[in-house]
């Protein structure tokens, strides 16, 4: 008898939750629309953005995207081509390092990225010729040999054969020509010692021949060249033309433009401009002129299809019989993240920030929000620097927005509909004008939303239930200069965060929010039981599963707990401790956790377990006691796009983790989930599990920390488990480590 291929966990109801990754997977949430570069692959187009890679398959008419999270090497690319003769794409970043990316393999080549000694090392350009590939970077021009994955040799043109930044390379039958900021420079290809700067010569008959030049190409025996003027639209396109240097385009530019890039596909030249993506024939005569939003490059198909990269908008593609059309990936509008928060299944990160002063970026007010299946951003014109978002309870379609200068921004389905300033509300500004800085916020049991307000006099509002709003004067009581985050505990207590080596303020309201006459409150210094200072440099706050208030410090995590102390001090027990983790090598000494890293985010899964962002070393989670490490990604050694993380958030209901860092969001499937004290809507996933899965099967919708047992058809017991918060995981292998056979399992 046959046996079925198929592994099917049974549960009261086994629903697979559609849009999930699995456990252990990441994904990145990336913006894909700054686009700069484009490679045509023949029946795929790629697409460098500002955030990572995407491809359009012509076929079917999907669009994939290639980040980190798909095995590049690394972030920020800076150009992109395609090596059509031996199919593969060669990626440069702006850190010099080199992906090859074929469709069996993603191979790094770091050469460029690990040599000392360059302050410059960005890979501006390829220009694939054989079997070689050109890079103009920073430095010069580096020659790429893809099959032996090395650096083959190096040009400098500087002075004396100097490093010089290269923006472009072209090359005739014959002749090599490089782009550099103070002319151009030719060389024979027939020369077998091009490292010997005496080998090259600056073609100096090109009108501003000592000026810099930024893109080149070959085209019907005619060397074309992008002069960058100083000013502003001041650009022009030179080409030779039997002796003498003419100009391209004057007439359809009297004004002047910006030219970005030059390109020879189809047996056509494509000028990339400001706004217009111009065609000439091999006679030089225009074809098209078309517009095409803020193009940065610009290529024609065999069809005459014209496939931009735009800044704003991904890839603009326009076909002569159909129109334009814009391909997108989907994700935020931008790759700006400063501050995460989850409520409601929904995702939300602010895309604002502060100067290392604590001054005004001027951002445009900008936040994200996903939704477990797509991104939408919404931005707003009048106002700057979004820094915090919050959505009223269990309405996730209304939100407050903290501006830093600008009050608060009242949405309601991503329309403004209030601005909450000192005009119509107790918030205050330090001066006139657009000083109005506002920080935290939370909400209290009683559906009042308490915020912070600094540089003011009374830096803490609140707005009632019934929509009144009324300020405190704690400004003597904190005397600091500003207030950022605000937690609210269990029991009602109010923390606040005093930024910049301030510790923190605490403070019980008594149950009357507008009275501050019956409050409780004290200034915190981070100090343990004895009084000797932790680190007042504090830049985030959380409470756990079992009411412990952990602090991030400069000097790691702390932990309040007994909070309801903290007002007595520490002979009742409200001081900070640090966790003592054992070496464990029989020296029975410890260290504590973290110490030397700042911690610039917490974050409490569903097991109780704590997610630590720092400023410079990446994410941990530790065990909810504190005492082991259980993971510690990095952008050396996972996906995670920075080591600098901003803010973590976790969906509860998945349990998928939100990095927000400076080079965008990403995230993981992590292990645990809220859970609640009963049973939710049980499923598995993946569900039924083929024969060819090896990953981890994750059980969901569990309660929490529950004991979970595993058996076949016939009530064999094959695992046992205890979920992690609402989910439990399986490898699908028995007590032995074995792989159970195919059949129906049950839980």
């Amino acid at each position: 008898m046959k046996r079925s291929g198929l592994l099917s966990v049974v549960v009261f109801i086994a629903l697979t939750s559609h849009g999930q990754i699995p456990v252990g997977a990441w994904r990145d949430h990336l913006s894909y629309r700054q686009a700069f570069r484009l490679a045509d692959a023949g029946n795929r187009v790629f697409c460098a953005t500002s955030g990572s890679l995407f491809c359009y398959h012509r076929n079917d008419h999907s669009v994939s995207k290639i980040s980190t999270v798909d095995g590049l090497h690394d972030i920020e690319l800076s150009t992109i081509a395609f090596d059509s003769a031996n199919n593969r794409l060669v990626a440069g970043y702006k850190n010099g390092n080199i992906d090859i990316i074929t469709s069996e393999s993603i191979i790094n080549v770091p050469d460029i990225f690990l040599k000392s000694g360059l302050t410059n090392k960005t890979i501006n350009h390829i220009h694939i010729r054989g079997n070689l590939a050109y890079l103009s970077c920073g430095f010069g021009i580096a020659l790429l040999n893809p099959d032996k994955r090395e650096i083959k040799d190096t040009y400098y043109l500087g002075p004396g054969g100097s490093p010089a930044e290269v923006f472009a390379v072209a090359t005739s039958d014959d002749h090599i020509f490089a782009a550099t900021g103070s002319g151009i420079y030719k060389a024979s290809l027939n020369n077998p010692n091009l490292v010997d700067f005496s080998a090259w010569s600056q073609i100096s008959d090109i009108p501003n021949f000592s000026e810099s030049f930024t893109s080149l190409a070959w085209f019907e025996g005619k060397l074309f060249a992008v002069h960058h003027g100083s000013g502003t639209r001041n650009d022009h396109v030179y080409y030779s033309d039997n002796g003498q240097w003419k100009e391209l385009g004057t007439l359809l530019y009297p004004d002047g433009t910006y030219y970005y890039s030059l390109e020879v596909c189809s047996g056509k030249l494509v000028v990339a401009s400001q706004n217009y993506a111009d065609v000439y024939d091999s006679n030089l005569r225009l074809l098209r002129h078309s517009w095409t939003g803020d193009p940065r490059h610009a290529l024609i198909d065999k069809e005459d299809v014209i496939w931009t990269a735009d800044h704003y908008h991904g890839i603009i593609r326009e076909n002569p019989q159909t129109g334009r059309d814009t391909i997108l990936p989907d994700g935020p509008s931008n790759n700006d993240a400063f501050l995460a928060y989850s409520a409601s299944g929904k995702i939300f990160v602010t895309a604002g920030g502060l100067s290392s002063a604590w001054g005004n970026l001027y951002n445009l007010p900008c936040v994200h929000i996903f939704d477990g299946q797509k991104w939408q951003s919404w931005t707003d014109y009048d106002a700057r620097d979004a820094i915090n978002v919050i959505a009223r309870p269990n309405e996730p379609d209304n939100l407050y927005v903290a501006t830093w200068g600008y009050g608060i921004i009242y949405l309601e389905k991503m329309q403004k509909k209030a601005v909450y300033n000192p005009s119509n509300s107790s918030l205050q500004t330090i001066i006139p004008g657009d000083f109005c800085r506002v920080y935290g916020m939370a909400y209290d049991k009683n559906m009042n939303l308490w915020v912070t307000n600094s540089g003011v006099s009374n830096p803490i509002s609140v707005l009632s239930a019934d929509g009144k709003w009324t300020s405190l004067n704690y400004g003597p009581a904190i005397n600091a200069p500003n207030v950022s985050k605000l937690l609210i505990d269990s029991g009602n207590r109010k923390w606040v965060i005093l930024p910049r080596g301030n510790g923190l303020f605490v403070f019980d309201d008594n149950g009357t929010p507008g009275d501050i006459r019956d409050d409780t409150y004290t200034r915190v210094s981070i100090a343990d039981n004895a009084g000797n200072e932790i680190s007042n440099f504090v830049y985030d706050i959380a409470e756990d599963l079992e009411g412990n208030i952990w602090v991030g410090t400069a000097s790691g995590p702390v932990v309040y707990y007994h909070p309801a102390a903290v007002f007595e001090g520490p002979q009742a027990g409200g001081y900070a401790q640090q966790i003592l983790v054992p070496r464990n090598d029989g020296s029975g000494l410890g260290d504590y956790l973290l110490s030397t890293e700042t911690i610039t985010s917490i974050a409490v899964d569903g097991a109780n377990r704590k997610w630590f962002g720092t400023r410079n070393s990446g994410v941990y989670l530790i065990s909810a006691d504190g005492l082991k490490q259980i993971h510690h990604f990095t952008r050396e050694n996972s996906p995670l796009l920075s080591n600098t993380i901003n803010s973590i958030t976790i969906d509860g209901q998945t349990g998928e983790v939100f990095f927000a860092t400076d080079k965008g969001i990403v995230s993981y499937r992590g292990t645990a989930t809220s859970g609640g004290d009963s049973f939710g809507k049980v499923y598995v996933f993946p569900n039924p599990v083929r024969e060819t899965y090896h990953g981890d099967i994750t059980i969901t919708g569990l309660a929490r920390n529950v004991n979970v047992k595993i058996t076949d058809i016939s009530g064999n017991l094959v695992f046992e488990t205890k979920a992690l918060g609402g989910q439990a995981v399986w490898n699908g292998k028995n007590f032995d480590g074995r792989r159970v056979a195919t059949g129906v399992y049950l839980v």
